[in-house]
Parts: structure tokens; C-alpha cells; sequence
């Protein structure tokens, strides 16, 4: 009998804590735990082990190795109870802002960080890699490596990466004299060629003997036992099998957790009736070594991924091993996730098993009860169904070295591959491992096998492939191309699960890696296999993508300026030392409830019932359901008015608010609202752009432009082309999930509202008509958000309202923090276009007109798709003159969220559809695309179809200097003659410019106020109307403000934005916040100068404050409020002139990619970014927006791709890990940022002649999607014009690669052999 410890043992940050048995939830998760005791540095972002905002350091004490461990892993997926004898640091463990660590000042300083929700898990694993490291720095891979399971939505990751990488042994801006803090530190404007920094101001430097050591206490720890407080079952933590035993006696259905990455595989209700019991601490499910004969390779059922990956990297036959665990998940989930665990949990999607099958592969068991061991292959295991009995844990799993063929002299191929939608932090499209033994002499294959993940739910052996391979001549590529890949493609269909997506995907990655195989195979074998050189001896060779390189070019700036000296973030410290508070990371309010949403499960359907009453019988459910019924005030919202805050008799999209309730906890509230039962009556549902056409479903608003007679230059054009293009939904994705809190005051109807809200003006006035009070009885604030991109611009106000109606019911505070599942569900996301275009074009490729019909899809309710179609319209021009255009806009009315604000609003789309019609022009010209384009660009003060003159355009001088600069005719080349010397990786290069329009949709919104105090002290405080969300608005007002009263810019503090202080304030949005907030800013702080300057001339060597309190004195005013305004019309839709921009952005980008003809895959190798952003306010800052919003735009053109099952309605795109957004592996390895500098603006007029930089780079992003195009194009065996929409992933883009495998599955698609799936893309 095993004695049991009742408490919970481990430290946080040095300190000590000690839970007792009973007092908490012990499955509660670790990211959860932090946050309750106030330490929320440690942030939620997705809640299952994608994004790593939620990053600590887990330090335990390895008893094999004998030495201390410390892990950078995910605290969303740790329980509680595996804390036991552990050692937490935290972001605040590490540094504060008055005294970082030398990470956390790094990334902050350096310009890592922009909306910061994202910094401490960026900062967190960096640190955890040093820790690893005391007595050697890393190398820039390695810390490449170990950030590529952070996600950023910000900063385009370039920044980070750079900073981080001054920590790098093999890094020349290191601690070592280079790099040196400063905020216009060289190697921000200048290349790998420049000296290194001044000394002065130096970063910290590392020192590992400086770190807190790992408590003596916890090297010797005892089994325990707990209970949690809200499950009926307890918690085990044995550190023996003889433990394991004792436990399974008594709970004989007990769930074994090790790493618990799998933890969402499990149902709730499962979870807390069956015993946890945590075996990832028993030693004898640790062992990782070699047989005694040194045959096989032994592997405690315990062992992490990254531990055996770090075993296989020193073992040469485990190469196909090797490669495989590298690609699985992310460093923080392969620190955590165990081998046995992966093989027990996740059979179908397991990119392991298909490898640890072609090894021979067997798995040792024994029963938790009995103690009987067993041995099985894998394949047993797995295929004949023997799988776990009840109460057996995989206690080793054993890999021989010498594969039965090899001791025969066969020749021996083992290789693994994987293809998923990006280069890292994903799960698998399609995986595999493959084996494949041949006679030396003859080349017929002896034996062979060919295993496939992502095809079926679970693993697939391609039986008769490998059959039909079994005694061929492996040396003839006529049987493989022929018969081989067929008969694989076949099996591959026969295969799939039912409405798997990506169906004819899926089956072509079947035997194009077959096809990559055999073509490795016989590299190593020594086989002609009769491709000659065209195939790189490194094609098939697994390796990380090199490690990026950047430089960022600018003018520099006057030592004691403030105006364009590249400073810091104001709150980069906080961000990166986990300080900064966001909405969830203030402490809760006595009385607090937390709020659940009850969505609708139909996409469209009237409501028959609804019934509470499972949901409000449960423990600490606030005993009322909040509908429609309960709504005070006006039960509808948004510009039109036309969307109902909850529905009172129709749903309209699959994920709609139906109603919610209240609860003591957050995961109560999550349980009560699924307990909800409504009864609907489907009604017919319309989710694509198609289909509304089909059955003319629209909004009742056409917009229109006109400019010339279009049918008279179609009549006298020499060519007149056709086409169309088409562009995806994307997902705001940023960082912070939606989150409310709602007070009551406690009189007269007075409310606090804290929202992730662009416009607190608008949540104030929707929360108040909802309430039905007046709007000073309301006061919104918003510090700061953690990333917003347009998706808390409209939205927002119908949360805040939700929650204000919970608050006023039960007159208690009410928080609102949307699930990230939730949060992609229920708001909209940007609007798929589709456009239709008419070209008419001259001999000499001039164009004389153009008509472009344009369709959206704007959901169920109006949104603001009209101002986004407005937008559309107005940028269908492009950089290119033509004398007649008409342009017509229609936004589809359907049953999905309402598609709403995005950075870019329109315009990017609009800029798309003009680009593929430029590109499908030449091509059908036989004219080269730039020549065309540059024929066709504007000249300055031409008209455009707006009516607007283009006035200080600098695109033609910009697309000439940036194809000196970058080599682009020479590159092209190369280009050329790399593509005829290679045969299945293709380059592409492509050149892309681009002016995005400036303004705001209406007049009223074209202004902003702003209020300055001046403390006796000489402190600022600054108000204004604007939103900070990472784009660098408060420090960009903070310098003009410095810069006009002439103090340091440390004197000016900006507290956030609220009604209270500002009322009436315009949303932030369209890039134009800082002229707007700048300029009401300026010109209070101009006032103020002007009263203060009697004072200060008098004492110039005196300090500020001297001067102020001599003006106090004598009775004059130190604080003044201003109001700026733009006085103009925005837009003239009435006589179909589109919008009347203030003026241009511009900027031409290049990009140079590879593409995988076979699979998809592709690398921007180089990309060349050259912006006019005027006279920059802060050029560190406009180049972190630069680079954030390209990466952006690559995401929109590639990875980014929303799915939707037309069966139900439902998103079938809902969470991180099947959305993916680009990581840092994904970002151009040779990534160059210019600004355009020395020119004379004769009609720029705005503040300090800057130009809004938040928007306009967006779209260069698609010079990636043009690069990949070319090669496309380059890879077709079909030649003529080619049409690509967007996203181009990598689905897409190897099915636009037609060969002899597309071939076969269309044929295979046209015969009906392959499955049919209902999950389309949006």
C-alpha cells in the first residue's frame, strides 16, 4: 500500500505554494491557475496549443538524467495536478519594467512588439531556450526553431526575430559591443555590412549564473493524491508502476494523463467523472537508450517528442524518424506531448504512427492492475484491433536499428514526409513514412511499404501499391508513372473518410510523396532514374527554411529630433514583462458573473422554443435566461439598423447570440449555455457569392462609377478582353479574443463599460439604447487592445450590449470573454469578392476602358459592407490611367456572420481583381506584365475615375528605383534559367505597386478632439479620441505632443481612451487616426506652448516645470481641449464619382518565391518592400507596420482560408489549429523594408507631411501570391493565360501544377471514385 501526500507541492517564480486536497479544481489548467492569482502577464489566446501566448517556463528534475529540465511549454494544456515538484517562471518571474530581462528589454527596445498580447509567450520561450543553454548562447536556427510555435499577428515577426536573434552565438548584433539598445540603432537602417553600434547605452547582458536555481526541495518527491473541488473524482500523481497498480485497483477506469496536448479529444463530462491519474513523472516510463546488443532503440511510454527527436538526431538510421518529429506540432507541444500518449490518443491524424509502422515498430503493455506485460508490433496493435485493453498503459515502444531486409544485403530506403498548409506549428494535410528494400544487383524490390496519415480517420497502409511494387524493376519510371502512382492514387480515393476536405488534394499528395520517394530512393541507391540533373540533389532532403535576414533602410534622423526618430512602442516594456492589462487581465469585481453565450446551431431557422431549465438547475447558474424578451431598451443595432442584438423569432447564421446566462465562473457559464435546448423550423440558407447570384439575394444599395464611355472605347479598342477574380474571407485573427466588463455603479442607471473596442463612442450609445438610458449614464474606456484590424470596429457594441443586459438583470458586474472558437463563429470576417471584368486595350497596350461588375459577400445583416464595396469600387483603378471606366458594386445578402471592417476595407480586394486582370492582359497581349503596367501608370495630376487628381505620386519613381535596387531585371533572368534547370521546383518573381486611398466614409467621422493638461510637475497628459492596438497611435501622438510643448517625450502620458473624458469620439480605423487625433493634438499642444512661451523665454536655461508653475502663478489655464477637423465630402456616390480620397499611400514591392510543383509548398526567399509614407512621424514604427501589414496581406493571399460545411452552415475553420496564419517560418528569408526619402510634397497637408501607413501595405502582401503565379506558370504543362484566385494555398497551388498526377485524379474525380465533400471554402 503506497502512501498519499494531500496537497500539491511546487514553486511559482522562488516562491513556494501549497494547495490542499479539496480546495480548487486540480484539472483546472495551469494558464487559468496563473490568472486567478494575478499573475496575467500569461495570456489566453487560443486555449489548445497553437498560438503559445499562454508560454511559461516548466523547470522539473530529470531523475534519469540526474540534472534539471527546463521547458518551454503551453499552460493552457497543463493540469494543475502535474505541477507537483515542479518549478514555474513566469514573464514576471523574469523582469519588470524597471528592470528587464535582457529578452524581455531586447524584443521591447528592438521593436518586437506592437499590440503586445502576443510578447510574454514570445519572451517566455526565448528565455526557456537560454536556460538550456548556460554555458553556450544558441544559434540564430535554433532560436528560429524554438519561436516557431509563437504566433504574431502584428509584427510580421521580422522584428522579434532580429532582437531576439542579439542572443545568438553566431549573430554579429549580439551582446559582444553590437546592437546597442539605442532606438535609432543602426541596424535599423542599415545592412549586415554596417559597423557595429556605439557602446553607449548597451543592452543588458545575459548572465545564466544570475537565474533563480531550482528549489533543493522538489528533487524528491512522493506519490500524491488529491481531491478538486468541482469534479467527483480525484486526482493521482504515482511515481512508481507499483503506485499505478495501487490506483487501478480501486479505479479501475481511471484516464491516464501525461502530457494532456490531446486534452480536447475528451469530452467534459468525461473528464471529471474518471480519475486522473498523472504517470508523465514514473521513471520507468522514461527510459530513452539503446538495447544492451544495440539493436533496437528502447522508448519509455513517457518519453517526450522532443526528448526522442533529440535521441534520433544523434541515431544516422533514424533519419526518417528524424525528420518526422520535427514537423510535429511545436517545440512547446513536442516538450509536453509523449510518445505513448500520441500513439494511444491520436491514431488518425498521427504523423508517428505512419513512421513508427515502416520501422517495424513494437509496443510493450502491461496491465495497471494485474502488472502482465505483453509485447505487440505496432501494426498489430494498431490494425488487427488489439489496441489498449481496459487498465493497460504503453510502458515502451521498441524501434530495431536493422530493418529484416537490410541482413540480407538488400538495399534499404526508409523516408518520411509531410504536407500541411504551412511550414510549421500545423497539423498534417497528408503525411507518411515509406520503406522500400530492393536487390543491389537486379533493382527489384524485395519489399515495400507505404503508410499514409490524413486520408482516413485513422492511419492507411496502401497495401496493393505496395504489392504491386513487390518484385518490379524499382530503376523503371515507366511502371512507377504509369502503374505505380495509379494504383496509389486509386487506393488513396478508396480511402478517404467521408466529406473529408480537400478531397482531390489529398489523393494527389498520395502519390506525388510516392513519386518524391521513389526519386529519393533512388538517389541513395545510386539509380539513373532517368530525370537527369533537373532534379537538386537536395529536393527531397527535410531541412528548416535558412535563417531570415532583413534590413530596413532609412534616412537618418537629427540626434535631439522627436519627430521620425525610430522610439520604441511607450508601453514595449510592459508588453514584453507581461504589465500590460488588457480587459481579462483586470481583477475580477465583488459580485462578478461571468457570461455565456447561446448560439444558434442552424444558419437559418425560426425559433419554436427554447428551454433553460437544465441549464439554470445547475450549481452557480444565475437562475434566469437573458432573450430578447429582456431587453429594455431597442432590441436592434448597427449603422442600418437592420440586426437585432438577440433574436426574437429568426437566426440567421449558424453561431448567432440566441440568448446567454449568467454564472459564478467562466467554465459554469461555458456548461449552462450548452445545456440550453431550442427547438427550430429550418428555413431555406444562401452561403456563397454563386448562390446569391443565383437567386438574387442582395441588399437593395447598387454603387456606382462612371467616368467616359465605356461602350465607345470597347467599340474602338483593338483587343477586348474578359475575365474575372475572385478573393476569400479572412479572419482577423488578433491575438485578444473579444471581451466586456459590465458594472453598475449602483445609481442612477449608471454603468462602467470596459470593451476591446475601436469605437467606445459607439459601444456607449449601443449599450445605452439597449438599456434603454440615456448615453451619459454610460462610460466606456479602453486602454488597449491586443490587436483589432477592423474586427473590433462594428461588432464590438452588440457584445458590450449582451453583457450590459446580463449587468442590469442581475444587477451585478457581468464579464464577457469570448472563446476563440466563439470569437471566429460569431464575428465576421473580411468579405470575399468576386469581380467580373471588361477590358478594351490598344495595339500598344495602352487601356482605354474598363468595366468591372463587383460582387461581395456581406452576410446576413449590412454591416458596413456597403462604405467596404464604396471602398472597392474606388480603388478598382488601381496604379493605371484609363479615360472611361464604369464600375458596379453589389453586396450579397446570406446566411453567414456579417462580414465587416478589415484592414484594407475594400481596397485590397478592389487592387486584386485590377492586378490578375493586368496580369491575364499581357499574357493574352503576349506583352510582358511590367511593360504593360508601365505604360498604363498614372502620371501625376491625371484624373481618376473618382474624379480625384493624383497629385504627389511618386509609384513610377518608386517602380523605377526599386527594380535598380533590388536587381530586378537581372534577378528575372535567373529566374528564367533556374525554372528551364529545374524540374519540379519552380521560381517565380513578381513586381507589385500599390496606392490605397485615404479618408473615413462620412463627413462627421472626418474630425476628433483632444484634451492636454499640464501638471505643475511638467508632466503631460494627453486625451484624445483614439484607440491604441498595437499600430503605435499613443507614442506617435505622444511625440507630436512632446515635440510641440518641446519636453522629453518621457513628460507625456496617454491613459487610454474613454467617453467619460471625450464624448462623440470617431471610430480608429482607416489608418487616418493619427491625422485626425495628431492634429487635435498638435493644435492643443500648440495653444499651450503659446501661453507658456512668456514664461519660458524669460528662463531658457530653466527647466519646465519652472516655467509652468511661474504660469500657475500668475492664473493662466494649463490645460485646453481642441477639435480638428477635415472639411470636405467624403464620397459622391449620388453622381457616381466614388470617394474623394485626402490622398494616396504608395508603394511598389517585389517578392521571389520557390514552389514545390509536387506538393504546394513553397518560400518567398526575398522580398523587396519600397513605402512612400511622406515625412514619417516615427520610421521604426512605420516599418513595423510596414512589414506587420505585408505579412498580413501573404497570409490573405496563401495560408489564410476559411471553410464553411454548406451542410449545417457551420465554420468549419473555428480555431487555430485548422486556421492557419503565417508563423515566423513563413516570412520572407531575405526580408529588405525601404522608405521613400528627399521628396517635396506639393499637396501633402497633413501633420508633419506624414502619410497614414496602418493599411496601404497590406496589399503588396499578393506579390508573394503574383511570385507563385509565375511559377505556376512556369510548371504547367499546359500553356495560355492563367487564372489563380485567392488564397493560393498550397492546395491550390499544386492542383494549378497540372502533370501526369492531376491527370490521373481528375480522371479518377470524373469516374466518381473519389468522396464528395460538403466543406467549401467561404
Amino acid at each position: 500500500m503506497n502512501k498519499y501526500r494531500e496537497s500539491l507541492l511546487f514553486y511559482v517564480n522562488g516562491e513556494r505554494r501549497i494547495i490542499q486536497s479539496g480546495s480548487m479544481d486540480m484539472a483546472m489548467s495551469l494558464a487559468n491557475y496563473l490568472r486567478s492569482e494575478g499573475l496575467t502577464g500569461t495570456k489566453l489566446g487560443c486555449n489548445e496549443g497553437v498560438c503559445s501566448a499562454c508560454t511559461i517556463m516548466l523547470s522539473k528534475f530529470d531523475t534519469v538524467e540526474n540534472k534539471v529540465e527546463h521547458l518551454a511549454i503551453n499552460s493552457c494544456l497543463t493540469p494543475l495536478y502535474a505541477l507537483d515538484g515542479k518549478h514555474v517562471t513566469t514573464i514576471e518571474g523574469i523582469g519588470s519594467p524597471t528592470y528587464p530581462h535582457p529578452v524581455q528589454e531586447r524584443i521591447a527596445l528592438l521593436h518586437g512588439t506592437q499590440c503586445g498580447f502576443c510578447s510574454p509567450g514570445f519572451s517566455m520561450s526565448l528565455y526557456a531556450l537560454l536556460r538550456n543553454n548556460p554555458h553556450e548562447l544558441p544559434t540564430e536556427a535554433e532560436i528560429e526553431e524554438c519561436l516557431a510555435g509563437n504566433l504574431c499577428r502584428c509584427t510580421g515577426y521580422r522584428p522579434i526575430l532580429d532582437a531576439a536573434k542579439t542572443l545568438a552565438r553566431d549573430n554579429r548584433w549580439n551582446q559582444d559591443g553590437a546592437g546597442c539598445g539605442r532606438v535609432d540603432c543602426c541596424k535599423l537602417k542599415a545592412g549586415q555590412d554596417a559597423a557595429p553600434c556605439e557602446t553607449k547605452n548597451q543592452f543588458r547582458r545575459y548572465d545564466a549564473s544570475q537565474e533563480l536555481i531550482f528549489p533543493p526541495a522538489l528533487q524528491c518527491m512522493g506519490h500524491l493524491r488529491l481531491a478538486s473541488a468541482s469534479s467527483i473524482a480525484p486526482v493521482y500523481r504515482p511515481m512508481s508502476m507499483a503506485g499505478v497498480q495501487d490506483i487501478f485497483s480501486k479505479h479501475h477506469h481511471a484516464a491516464l494523463v501525461a502530457g494532456n496536448t490531446a486534452f480536447r479529444l475528451q469530452s467534459y463530462a468525461d473528464l471529471v467523472r474518471r480519475p486522473h491519474v498523472y504517470i508523465g513523472d514514473i521513471v520507468e516510463l522514461q527510459e530513452l537508450h539503446l538495447s544492451d546488443e544495440g539493436h533496437e532503440l528502447v522508448i519509455g511510454g513517457c518519453v517526450t517528442l522532443a526528448q526522442l527527436l533529440q535521441k534520433a538526431q544523434t541515431i544516422s538510421r533514424l533519419g526518417a524518424l528524424r525528420d518526422c518529429l520535427a514537423r510535429i506540432g511545436n517545440p512547446h507541444v513536442r516538450n509536453a506531448a509523449t510518445v505513448g500518449g500520441h500513439i494511444a490518443t491520436i491514431p488518425s491524424s498521427s504523423d508517428l504512427i505512419p513512421v513508427l509502422l515502416i520501422l517495424h515498430a513494437a509496443v510493450s503493455l502491461q496491465h495497471a492492475v494485474s502488472g502482465v506485460q505483453r509485447t505487440v508490433s505496432l501494426d498489430r496493435y494498431l490494425h488487427d484491433g488489439v489496441g489498449l485493453a481496459d487498465g493497460e498503459i504503453i510502458m515502451h515502444i521498441h524501434i530495431p536499428l536493422n530493418l529484416p531486409s537490410a541482413a540480407s544485403g538488400a538495399l534499404v530506403f526508409v523516408h518520411s514526409q509531410k504536407q500541411s498548409m504551412r511550414k510549421a506549428n500545423d497539423s498534417t494535410i497528408v503525411s507518411c513514412g515509406m520503406r522500400v528494400s530492393i536487390d543491389p544487383v537486379t533493382f527489384r524490390v524485395l519489399d515495400a511499404s507505404f503508410v499514409f496519415a490524413g486520408l482516413d480517420r485513422t492511419y492507411f497502409v496502401a497495401q496493393e501499391t505496395a504489392s504491386l511494387a513487390h518484385g518490379a524493376d524499382w530503376s523503371d519510371s515507366g511502371f512507377i508513372n504509369s502503374t505505380l502512382l495509379e494504383t496509389c492514387a486509386q487506393e488513396a480515393a478508396s480511402a478517404l473518410a467521408d466529406n473529408v476536405d480537400r478531397p482531390k488534394y489529398r489523393v494527389s499528395l498520395a502519390a506525388s510523396l510516392l513519386y518524391q520517394f521513389w526519386m529519393a530512393s533512388c538517389k541513395e541507391f545510386g539509380i539513373d532514374h532517368g530525370l537527369g540533373p533537373r532534379i537538386p540533389d537536395d529536393y527531397l532532403a527535410y531541412t528548416q527554411p535558412k535563417s531570415m535576414i532583413s534590413e530596413q533602410a532609412f534616412a537618418p534622423v537629427e540626434e535631439k529630433a522627436i519627430i521620425g526618430k525610430g522610439e520604441p512602442h511607450l508601453s514595449a516594456l510592459k508588453h514584453t514583462t507581461g504589465q500590460a492589462v488588457y480587459i481579462d487581465d483586470m481583477p475580477p469585481v465583488h459580485g462578478e458573473l461571468s457570461v455565456g453565450l447561446v448560439l444558434s446551431t442552424r444558419s437559418h431557422a425560426r425559433i419554436l422554443s427554447i428551454d433553460p431549465s437544465q441549464a439554470l438547475g445547475m450549481e452557480g447558474v444565475y437562475p434566469k435566461l437573458f432573450t430578447a424578451s429582456d431587453i429594455p431598451g431597442k432590441n436592434v443595432w448597427n449603422l442600418w439598423q437592420d440586426e437585432e442584438i438577440l433574436p426574437s423569432k429568426e437566426v440567421h447564421f449558424h453561431g448567432q447570440i440566441v440568448a446567454a446566462v449568467a454564472a459564478k465562473d467562466r467554465e459554469t457559464a461555458r456548461r449552462a449555455a450548452d445545456a440550453v435546448v431550442i427547438e427550430y423550423e429550418d428555413l431555406p440558407a444562401i452561403y456563397s457569392i454563386d448562390q446569391a447570384i443565383e437567386q438574387e439575394s442582395f441588399f437593395e444599395e447598387v454603387s456606382e462609377i462612371e467616368c467616359g464611355d465605356v461602350e465607345a472605347a470597347f467599340a474602338s479598342a483593338d483587343y477586348v478582353f474578359e475575365g474575372e477574380a475572385r478573393c476569400g474571407a479572412q479572419e482577423h485573427l488578433y491575438m485578444e479574443p473579444q471581451a466586456f466588463l459590465v458594472v453598475p455603479k449602483g445609481e442612477d442607471d449608471e454603468y462602467d463599460v470596459f470593451a476591446t473596442s475601436q469605437s467606445p463612442h459607439n459601444c456607449q450609445a449601443t449599450v445605452a439604447k439597449t438599456l434603454g438610458i440615456p448615453a451619459n449614464r454610460v462610460y466606456c474606456r479602453a486602454k488597449r487592445l491586443g490587436g483589432a484590424f477592423g474586427g473590433k470596429d462594428m461588432p464590438p457594441p452588440l457584445f458590450a450590449s449582451v453583457a450590459a443586459v446580463v449587468a442590469q438583470g442581475t444587477r451585478k458586474p457581468s464579464r464577457l470573454v469570448f472563446r476563440r472558437d466563439q470569437d471566429m463563429r460569431i464575428t465576421g470576417q473580411r468579405h470575399p469578392f468576386l469581380g467580373k471584368w471588361k477590358v478594351g486595350v490598344m495595339q500598344d497596350g495602352r487601356i482605354i476602358g474598363r468595366r468591372v461588375e463587383v460582387f461581395s459577400n456581406g452576410g446576413h445583416s449590412h454591416d458596413c459592407s456597403v462604405p467596404v464595396m464604396n471602398n472597392c469600387l474606388s480603388s478598382l483603378d488601381g496604379c493605371y490611367y484609363s479615360p472611361s471606366a464604369h464600375f458596379v458594386g453589389r453586396v450579397c445578402k446570406t446566411n453567414i456572420a456579417s462580414t465587416t471592417a478589415f484592414r484594407g476595407f475594400g481596397a485590397c480586394q478592389g487592387e486584386f481583381i485590377v492586378e490578375s486582370m493586368m496580369r491575364e492582359v499581357a499574357e493574352s497581349l503576349g506583352m510582358d506584365a511590367d511593360l504593360l503596367r508601365r505604360i498604363n501608370l498614372y502620371k501625376e495630376g491625371e484624373l481618376s475615375p473618382s474624379s480625384y487628381h493624383i497629385h504627389d505620386w511618386t509609384v513610377p519613381q518608386m517602380f523605377e528605383e526599386i527594380q535598380q535596387s533590388a536587381e530586378y531585371a537581372k534577378r528575372k533572368v535567373a529566374v528564367d534559367e533556374y525554372n528551364k534547370q529545374s524540374m519540379f521546383r519552380k521560381r517565380g518573381i513578381a513586381l507589385v505597386p500599390t496606392k490605397h486611398g485615404i479618408t473615413i466614409g462620412s463627413r462627421e467621422m472626418l474630425e476628433a478632439a483632444a484634451l492636454v493638461h499640464i501638471h505643475l510637475d511638467g508632466s503631460v497628459m494627453v486625451h484624445h479620441h483614439g484607440v491604441e492596438m498595437g499600430q503605435g497611435l499613443h507614442t506617435k501622438i505622444a511625440m507630436i505632443a512632446a515635440d510641440a510643448l518641446g519636453v522629453p517625450l518621457s513628460s507625456v502620458y496617454i491613459p487610454g481612451s474613454s467617453t467619460e473624458v471625450l464624448a462623440n469620439s470617431t471610430p480608429t480605423g482607416a489608418s487616418i487616426s493619427t491625422d485626425l487625433n495628431g492634429g487635435a493634438v498638435l493644435k492643443a499642444c500648440k495653444a499651450l506652448a503659446s501661453r507658456l512661451q512668456p514664461y519660458r523665454e524669460p528662463m531658457p536655461n530653466s527647466d519646465f516645470p519652472a516655467a509652468v508653475r511661474a504660469a500657475f502663478t500668475d492664473q493662466v489655464d494649463l490645460s485646453e481641449r481642441a477639435f480638428f477637423n477635415i472639411d470636405m465630402i467624403p464620397e459622391d456616390f449620388a453622381n457616381k464619382r466614388g470617394f474623394n480620397y485626402l490622398y494616396y499611400t504608395q508603394g511598389v514591392a517585389i517578392a521571389e518565391v520557390e514552389l514545390d510543383t509536387l506538393t504546394g509548398a513553397h518560400t518567398a526567399h526575398r522580398v523587396d518592400i519600397l513605402m512612400d509614407v511622406g515625412r514619417s512621424l516615427n520610421k521604426a514604427v512605420d516599418i513595423g507596420q510596414i512589414e506587420g501589414a505585408f505579412m498580413q496581406g501573404v497570409g490573405w493571399c496563401t495560408t489564410e482560408e476559411l471553410m464553411l460545411d454548406t451542410s449545417s452552415g457551420a465554420l468549419s475553420t473555428n480555431r487555430l489549429g485548422l486556421y492557419r496564419v503565417p508563423t515566423c517560418m513563413d516570412i520572407p528569408r531575405d526580408f529588405r523594408v525601404a522608405i521613400l526619402e528627399g521628396v517635396e510634397y506639393k499637396h501633402l497637408n497633413n501633420i508633419h507631411s506624414s502619410r497614414a501607413v496602418g493599411e496601404p501595405p497590406l496589399f503588396l502582401g499578393s506579390s508573394v501570391f503574383f511570385g507563385l503565379r509565375e511559377a505556376v506558370k512556369a510548371a504547367r504543362a499546359s500553356h495560355g493565360t492563367l487564372h489563380m484566385d485567392i488564397p493560393a494555398t498550397v492546395e491550390t497551388l499544386r492542383m494549378a501544377c497540372d502533370d501526369g498526377i492531376t491527370t490521373i485524379v481528375d480522371k479518377l474525380e470524373e469516374q466518381g471514385k473519389l468522396a464528395k465533400s460538403t466543406i467549401q471554402r467561404i
